[in-house]
């Protein structure tokens, strides 16, 4: 194919150097997580990647398949998502990757304004937008 390619992967890459992170805790489903695709971008540009324990990942996965993409937004996952993130930032990170679109829409930035995120849609937006513009 000749057209131009954007992988997210690069774009949230570019943005955790941007703000200065050197190691990025990875929220996702069990695929962005344990799948090299998107962990091999981030550390390709010199960024430590941590996730989340195997029980929060399950965790992480199930609310994106049973929940999030069904509409179903509840307090309970929000805190445990948010317990999951803060957990992510006791271990190292300087910035969590919402690394699946759906977290940003039931974690929101007043929901837990002291932690750093990067919500994979806003990022991938901005990153086409100016690759068109450019």
């Amino acid at each position: 194919v000749d057209l131009p390619l954007l992988h997210v992967g690069d774009a949230v890459a570019e943005e955790a150097i941007t703000r200065g992170a050197r190691t990025v805790g990875l929220l996702g489903n069990r695929v962005v997580t344990e799948l090299p695709f998107y962990r091999a971008k981030l550390e390709s540009r010199g960024l430590d990647v941590l996730t989340p324990s195997s029980a929060d990942r399950d965790f992480a996965h199930r609310i994106v398949f049973d929940e999030l993409s069904h509409g179903v937004f509840t307090e309970q996952s929000r805190n445990e998502l948010i317990r999951i993130m803060r957990s992510l930032c006791a271990g190292g990170a300087d910035i969590i990757i919402l690394g699946c679109t759906e977290y940003g829409l039931l974690v929101t930035d007043t929901d837990a304004p002291d932690i750093p995120r990067l919500d994979t849609n806003a990022v991938y937006i901005e990153a086409v937008a100016k690759a068109i513009l450019d």
